[in-house]
């Protein structure tokens, strides 16, 4: 499975327990690939995908993938440190200095944005499942999917 997220999109703060279910019900079974699609017209995108690839430099993506879905109302005016912190990344100094880096010096972040968009990708969340995009956004839909590929436990 693969997914085009922006962490500033309220709709892939809505799926990403979704998908973590998912992946928790079926570890082995069903890979998730994360994908940066920062959308041009939310202003935090860009900076909050840089927060989760800064934190993934200290091996901290996935926690801070948490983190940052977690925000209750994302806005720009969380201390993305303080995120950090309590993704449990370990040296805040690195963390901030990586922050001042551009989107554009993330390799992750502009191969998702270029994937997305040789696909046609037009918002957020878009997944696709083994090669063609799938509509569902909630976990009975994602689990009648499962079964249909003749995934069980």
């Amino acid at each position: 499975m693969t997914a085009f997220m922006d962490f500033s999109c309220p709709y892939c703060r809505a799926l990403a327990p979704v998908l973590d279910s998912l992946i928790d019900r079926f570890p082995t079974e069903v890979s998730y690939d994360f994908i940066h699609f920062p959308l041009p017209g939310r202003p935090d995108g860009e900076k909050y995908a840089v927060a989760a690839e800064c934190a993934a430099r200290q091996g901290r993506f996935r926690e801070m993938y948490h983190a940052l879905f977690s925000l209750i109302e994302p806005s720009g005016k969380h201390a993305l440190a303080e995120l950090a912190i309590e993704a449990g990344v370990a040296d805040i100094q690195r963390f901030e200095e990586c922050m001042t880096f551009p989107s554009d010096s993330f390799a992750r972040i502009e191969a998702g944005l270029s994937l997305g968009e040789s696909l046609h990708v037009r918002g957020t969340p878009t997944v696709w499942i083994n090669g063609r995009e799938f509509l569902g956004r909630d976990l009975a839909m994602f689990m009648k999917e499962v079964r249909r590929l003749g995934v069980s436990h």
